[in-house]
């Protein structure tokens, strides 16, 4: 029947112009927009457990005979719901806010699977509207001088999540929605990222402890961690270039025959370095590393 009016209000706009048929046409989409509220009440009685998921998805799928902008109020509902639902629980602290973007997805994929139409890509919308939501907020948090420097490059990682998750081919969508927020505060960034890594390369090169039954030294993995959340090109060279240069001085010298401990030194200082060039390339081909 839906489809059926909808051809209807089609055809009758070719007579649009004789007031009769324009009157009739003008009910007609009346109808329909009546219709649209109608589904869009009741996802929100579905999400307040009156309403049953079957019921939804049917009448979520009779919006499609009543065209893209009828689908897309119910996308804007929804995503304005899930939205609010987000902002509401917003916190200053950025890991906490990466977890409550997954979490609302996650929520919404768990409970309202298969109610929608794929191509309608609803999880891409909402994961959006958050994004869009976070960006918002970091905005005015960055401007406050309210934000953690030194947790922001988790949202690069976000980012990049999203993109391999939900993008499905339509180019580089999330990446950026957040991060370019950091680019007219991008020297104080550089700047706070420089601090952190010099006061935590103290720590890595006083450790001499290994990683388990390996002969690698413990703080090499603990360092390319944390570059790992470091987008900055130029950091990232700077400690490893660092690293490498304390792994030379700790090579001992070969003036005088090696003892037992100098070979054991020579063991962990070539097993760690050849960590370190591996490590160092996998984080290359990460499109977190790729953004200067």
């Amino acid at each position: 029947m839906l489809t059926a009016l909808n051809v209807v209000v089609h055809k009758l706009r070719i007579l649009s112009e004789v007031p009769e048929i324009a009157h009739l046409i003008g009910q007609l989409e009346k109808t329909q927009d009546g219709m649209t509220e109608g589904i869009i009440r009741l996802f929100f009685k579905t999400v307040e457990g009156t309403e049953s998921l079957p019921l939804l998805a049917e009448a979520s799928n009779t919006l499609i005979a009543m065209g893209e902008e009828r689908i897309g109020r119910l996308l804007d509902s929804i995503c304005e719901y899930f939205g609010d639902l987000y902002e509401g629980q917003m916190s200053e602290d950025i890991k906490t806010n990466i977890t409550l973007i997954k979490r609302t997805l996650a929520y919404f994929e768990r409970d309202f699977e298969g109610v929608f139409p794929l191509h309608w890509h609803v999880s891409f919308k909402i994961a959006l509207r958050l994004c869009q939501i976070t960006r918002k907020s970091l905005e005015q948090s960055l401007a406050e001088g309210k934000t953690d420097f030194a947790e922001f490059g988790k949202f690069y990682k976000l980012e990049d999540l999203l993109e391999k998750r939900l993008n499905g081919g339509r180019g580089d969508v999330f990446k950026g929605i957040i991060t370019l927020s950091i680019t007219p505060h991008m020297d104080a960034y550089v700047a706070s990222l420089d601090k952190t890594m010099e006061e935590m390369m103290e720590t890595f090169i006083e450790d001499k402890s290994l990683v388990g039954e390996t002969q690698v030294l413990a703080s090499a993995p603990q360092l390319f961690v944390t570059l790992g959340n470091i987008p900055e090109h130029s950091i990232y060279k700077k400690y490893i270039n660092r690293y490498a240069s304390h792994l030379q001085q700790a090579f001992p010298s070969v003036e005088h025959p090696l003892t037992a401990g100098d070979i054991s030194t020579v063991c962990i200082v070539i097993s760690t370095a050849g960590f370190c060039v591996d490590s160092a390339n996998r984080l290359q081909v990460e499109a977190s590393f790729d953004r200067n």
